[in-house]
């Protein structure tokens, strides 16, 4: 992968990080407020629900793009982390902090299924 590719891509990345905002700002706004009406606790409780569970995705594509920002900053961004195989552009492209190409994410989600049906 060319040098200018790899600029491509940290700016990329950089940019969905600035998109996804401060962490500590959204999780101010999750106060935790009671009224004497059951129905407007059991909304306010829903509505904070949903909006830590966007803040935990959020979380997690954070630390995704941070992880893959050191892999640039050390030479192996691009390389996927099981096979060690150089990755295609258009899975770069499509999901840029990817950690795995497409084969190896496929094993590992099949792997989870698995592991989930046993448990059940």
């Amino acid at each position: 992968m060319s040098k200018r590719e790899i600029n491509q891509f940290r700016r990329a990345l950089e940019d969905q990080l600035r998109k996804l905002g401060d962490p500590q700002t959204k999780a101010d706004g999750l106060a935790v407020e009671t009224t004497a009406d059951p129905i407007e606790d059991a909304q306010s409780r829903s509505l904070r629900e949903l909006a830590i569970h966007v803040m935990n995705a959020d979380w997690k594509l954070r630390r995704a793009i941070e992880a893959a920002l050191e892999r640039i900053r050390t030479g192996g961004f691009g390389v996927c982390e099981d096979c060690g195989e150089a990755m295609t552009s258009s899975r770069l492209r499509a999901v840029p902090w990817a950690p795995k190409c497409v084969a190896c994410q496929q094993t590992t989600a099949d792997n989870l299924v698995a592991e989930a049906s046993l448990q059940s």
